[in-house]
């Protein structure tokens, strides 16, 4: 038999659709959407991981911020946020606080009308901006939540070296 063609490297999003995803976020006029594309992006982490996020695993630093994620096989790793994430962060639990009357400290971090988020309300915020950025209809389609985990990695591997990428 003859060996079937090797799948080739992942798809990774271009740095410059993941820049035009990121502005098109910041004007949906959604704390939120702007939120979660922001942590995909500088993340790595998964739909379901993102959606998972509780306020009890995060720790606020003044340069970077650190989650703590369960990810899959239940493997707990903690994951740093750059500080323009933090920034980001600390402007949508103000404006929860605003909302709901003072700030939370416990539950799910992204809210929605009927409680956290799931891993398919993620992926509707992110074809929703994904409509609205000034992209190609071809780059529009490879726009998903995990595309933004192989930019990632994409990224690390490039700027650091395979280890570190496979460690985050």
């Amino acid at each position: 038999r003859t060996i079937g063609d090797q799948p080739g490297p992942p798809k990774a999003l271009d740095p410059t659709v993941v820049t035009k995803l990121l502005d098109a976020a910041h004007h949906t006029g959604d704390l939120r959407d702007a939120l979660v594309l922001e942590i995909l992006a500088f993340s790595g982490m998964r739909a379901s991981e993102v959606a998972a996020i509780q306020l009890d695993d995060l720790e606020l630093g003044l340069r970077t911020t650190w989650v703590s994620i369960v990810g899959k096989g239940y493997k707990r790793r903690r994951v740093p946020l750059p500080k323009r994430v933090g920034t980001i962060l600390q402007h949508y639990l103000d404006a929860r606080a605003a909302q709901e009357g003072s700030r939370p400290t416990h539950g799910p971090l992204l809210v929605g009308e009927r409680g956290g988020l799931t891993r398919t309300t993620i992926n509707r915020i992110v074809t929703k901006v994904a409509h609205r950025a000034q992209i190609t209809s071809t780059e529009r389609a490879a726009v998903t939540p995990h595309a933004f985990r192989h930019s990632v990695a994409t990224q690390l591997v490039r700027k650091r070296d395979l280890v570190t990428a496979a460690d985050l």
